[in-house]
C-alpha cells in the first residue's frame, strides 16, 4: 500500500511537471470559461501499437488543453502564461479512413478531431520499411517507426532521449492503474488493520491472564504447599489444608475429625478445601465446631 501510494503520487509530480502546471499558469487558467476542458491527452486514446509513434509525433502537443474556442481563448496574445501552450478545439469528428499504415487510424478522441494534428503521419514497423517509403513521401508527410524514428521526404529525426513529455500517455495509463489498485487496497489495507487490533487485544488478555495464574501459584507457594498439592490443585481443583495453614476464626480453630465423601468419590478427612475454578480461589470448611 505504502509503494503504491508513493508511485502515483511521484507519477502525479512528474505528470504535472510535464504539464506544467505551475503557479502562473494556474492563475490564468482558473479565471478562463474552459478551465474545466480536460487536457489532450485525457481525451486521445490509441492502443498500445501506435502509442509510441503518437507520442513522438506530437511530443509537448500532448500537453495541450482543449477549448470550446480558440477565439475566445487567446483573444489577448500579452495575457497568456511564459509556458508552452496548445490548444485544440473541440468540435464535430471526421470520418477516419479505412488506412491501417496512417497513424490517425490508431487513435480515438471523443471530443477533439486530431486528423488536422496527425494528417500526412504515417507508420511503419521498422526503419528500413519507413526508408522504402520516403520516396514517394509528400512534402508535408513523414513516417514513424515503432522505435520512435520520424522519417521524411529530405528529413530524419530519431530522438533518443526520453523526456517528460513523450511519457504522457503512459503515465496516465499508470495513474489511473494505480488509482484503481489503491481504491481496492484501502478496505483491504482497513480488514487487516481491524484484524491486526483483534489479536493484540487477544494476545493481552492472555498475558493479563497468565500474569493472574502466576500470582495465584505464587501464593499457593507462600502457604507452604510441597509440589504435590500444587499438583493436585491443578489436577482436582481441590486441595486440603489444616486449620493452622491458615488464619480463622477462633471457634474453626479445633475441628471434629471425621470423613466427608466429595463427588469425586474420594474420602478426604474433614478440614478446609481450597477450591479453585475459573481462575477463582474460594475457601470451603467443611465441620462444626466442638
Amino acid at each position: 500500500m505504502h509503494a503504491t501510494n508513493s508511485r502515483l503520487e511521484s507519477l502525479i509530480d512528474l505528470q504535472e511537471s510535464a504539464l506544467k502546471h505551475d503557479d502562473r499558469y494556474q492563475e490564468w487558467l482558473i479565471p478562463a470559461v474552459f478551465r474545466t476542458h480536460p487536457g489532450l491527452q485525457k481525451r486521445s486514446r490509441s492502443p498500445m501499437d501506435g502509442r509510441q509513434q503518437l507520442m513522438l509525433l506530437l511530443g509537448s502537443r500532448l500537453a495541450g488543453l482543449g477549448v470550446g474556442s480558440i477565439e475566445n481563448t487567446i483573444a489577448d496574445e500579452t495575457a497568456l502564461p511564459a509556458s508552452n501552450l496548445f490548444f485544440i478545439e473541440s468540435g464535430p469528428i471526421s470520418k477516419i479512413g479505412d488506412d491501417s499504415k496512417t497513424l490517425s487510424s490508431k487513435v480515438r478522441s471523443s471530443r477533439y478531431d486530431l486528423q488536422s494534428v496527425l494528417a500526412g503521419a504515417y507508420i511503419a514497423e521498422t526503419l528500413p520499411e519507413a526508408m522504402q517509403r520516403r520516396t514517394t513521401l509528400k512534402p508535408h508527410e513523414c513516417v514513424v517507426t515503432r522505435c520512435g524514428t520520424v522519417v521524411g521526404k529530405n528529413w530524419v529525426r530519431a530522438p533518443r532521449r526520453p523526456d517528460n513529455e513523450t511519457g504522457l500517455l503512459s503515465r496516465e495509463d499508470e495513474i489511473d492503474g494505480l488509482r484503481a489498485e489503491v481504491s481496492r487496497l484501502v478496505p483491504a489495507t482497513q480488514a487487516l488493520e481491524d484484524e491486526l487490533l483483534t489479536v493484540r487485544e487477544r494476545f493481552r488478555f492472555l498475558e493479563q491472564q497468565k500474569q493472574t495464574e502466576q500470582q495465584e501459584v505464587h501464593g499457593l507457594r507462600l502457604t507452604g504447599m510441597n509440589t504435590a498439592s500444587l499438583w493436585q490443585i491443578r489436577k482436582h481443583g481441590l486441595l486440603r489444608l489444616k486449620p493452622d495453614d491458615i488464619s480463622l476464626p477462633a471457634k474453626w480453630k479445633n475441628l471434629s475429625p471425621s470423613l466427608v465423601k466429595l463427588e469425586r468419590g474420594s474420602m478426604m478427612p474433614v478440614g478446609i478445601l481450597l477450591w479453585r475454578k475459573m481462575r477463582q480461589v474460594r475457601l470451603i470448611v467443611i465441620g462444626k465446631p466442638c
